[in-house]
């Protein structure tokens, strides 16, 4: 007998955000001229497995982590969501 495959749920409001998120970071990192998230998590010093996973929306950040990434952007609170979280 085959295996039926699990049919996959909608997206939350959160998973939504964190993509947003995500997409966000990925915005910010390309105009600030990096074009490989993988460098610029090491020139950060933030853990490129894991910055990977929050560019992608599928992982979840601790605010403390938030606050390294946006930190890492020379950019505030305001400034990094003010734009396409509308």
């Amino acid at each position: 007998m085959a295996k039926q495959k699990k049919a996959t749920p909608p997206p939350t409001d959160f998973d939504i955000f964190l993509k947003k998120v995500g997409d966000r970071m990925r915005e910010i990192r390309t105009k600030k001229g990096f074009s490989n998230y993988e460098i610029f998590a090491f020139e950060h010093n933030l853990g490129r497995s894991q910055y990977g996973k929050y560019e992608n929306g599928t992982e979840d950040l601790r605010l403390s982590s938030l606050h390294k990434v946006i930190s890492s952007f020379d950019m505030t609170f305001e400034e990094f969501f003010s734009e396409g979280f509308e």
